[in-house]
């Protein structure tokens, strides 16, 4: 695998962000998403996560982090979407031979409460959040997808291997899709569980009070219960770690969506913002 150019700095970094063991809240951004970044790090502190590192592709959000005094590397990248999603996994891998756990979210997913302490709490190897029905044929064998934010990934020979067997596949594929696929070629099954359907555009979701498990050679796969982090939303479900709703890709219709649906917390922007 072609890795990044790293040096020491990272790794003290890490060490200065580590929340839980050797666990690290990291997330990604450039200039097109500065706005939803700055809203990440507001609503997640304000959730519990004082301690994420946010890796920079370009100096405006290393600025932003800055301006935030967040801890940060910058890491430049001006490619396509697919290369994104390979220079991302090529930095975890790096975090993971340094012996940390990267915890990955997306800035678009909203932590409403600190979501560390639960997924830390399991043991598997890989921990993903439930997507909906991309890929379809996961969707169709499992009934869910397995979605890389947040995620947690432990570092392991077994995940070690299996993002060497990934790889390849993010040339024509974005990471969700090409970790679905491989664990569909390598036969994961999840043991059973009680299973409740979502509607989702025209398809049942399928979903788990708790978190759902399997095994697949000597890698362990769980998938967080949607319930806590919601991916689809569950009206009923009162306390939510983490929701990451399907939403537009640009950021400033991304922010309308929010607002709309109440997910936009302008009251802690305006308490952050420097006076």
């Amino acid at each position: 695998m072609s890795e990044p150019s790293f040096d020491a700095v990272l790794e003290r970094k890490l060490d200065r962000a580590r929340v839980r063991d050797n666990v690290v809240v990291c997330v990604f951004a450039n200039r097109d998403y500065r706005m939803l970044l700055r809203h990440w790090l507001v609503t997640a502190a304000h959730a519990g996560c004082r301690k994420p590192i946010v890796f920079c592709l370009d100096r405006e959000a290393k600025e932003l982090c800055q301006e935030a005094g967040v801890e940060h590397h910058l890491f430049p990248f001006t490619g396509d979407r697919l290369g994104f999603w390979r220079h991302r996994v090529a930095i975890l891998r790096k975090i993971l031979d340094l012996g940390y756990s990267p915890l990955v979210s997306d800035i678009d997913a909203i932590w409403l409460r600190d979501p560390v302490p639960y997924i830390a709490g399991q043991p598997q190897d890989a921990i993903f959040s439930p997507g909906s029905i991309f890929p379809e044929e996961a969707h169709s064998v499992w009934g869910n997808v397995l979605c890389a934010g947040p995620c947690l990934l432990r570092p392991t020979p077994a995940v070690l291997t299996f993002l060497d067997q990934v790889w390849p596949h993010l040339r024509t594929q974005d990471d969700q899709a090409a970790i679905n696929r491989q664990l569909l070629t390598l036969g994961l099954e999840f043991e059973p569980a009680d299973l409740y359907p979502m509607p989702f555009r025209g398809r049942d979701v399928l979903q788990s009070r708790d978190t759902r498990t399997g095994t697949v050679g000597d890698l362990s796969v769980a998938l967080l219960p949607n319930r806590l982090f919601q991916r689809l939303q569950e009206p009923g479900e009162p306390e939510p770690l983490v929701i990451h709703p399907v939403s537009p890709k640009v950021e400033d219709t991304k922010i309308a969506h929010f607002r709309e649906i109440g997910l936009w917390f302008e009251d802690l922007m305006s308490e952050a913002a420097p006076r």
